[in-house]
């Protein structure tokens, strides 16, 4: 599956898919268009057999802090959400494929991205080296 998305990356190699969060410039903060690609690209992937493992990074020194508020208060446009964006931390932990957050030390935060019961964290120097 070949997606391309603009605050997102997706990568597939064999059965291993990875999930980067790409707005290393303001440290992967989370915006309205970003929660739309991720669940629109999860929800595609979990109806692919051929990935059986989802890497979650973010590019750069940080994972996701969570909401750009930085984003939100500037007056800058922002696409609506709907309220089935929203089922993005649920689908990380329900969908049938393992989920695995390769994090740097130092870079947890509180995001939709939580990791939880059935998501497993990898604490790597580089990402790049998963």
């Amino acid at each position: 599956m070949t997606r391309e998305f603009e605050t997102i990356l997706w990568q597939q190699d064999g059965g291993v898919g990875t999930i980067t969060i790409n707005r290393p410039e303001q440290f992967n903060g989370m915006t309205n268009t970003m929660l739309r690609e991720t669940h629109e690209l999860l929800h595609d992937v979990a109806d692919d057999d051929s990935v059986t493992v989802i890497v979650l990074t973010g590019a750069g020194k940080a994972f996701c802090p969570g909401a750009d508020l930085k984003h939100y208060t500037s007056g800058a446009p922002n696409e609506p959400n709907k309220d089935e964006y929203f089922d993005v931390p649920v689908m990380l932990h329900e969908m049938p494929q393992l989920t695995v957050a390769a994090i740097r030390p130092g870079s947890l935060s509180r995001s939709f991205f939580t990791i939880g019961r059935s998501m497993y964290a990898k604490m790597t120097k580089s990402c790049t080296s998963w």
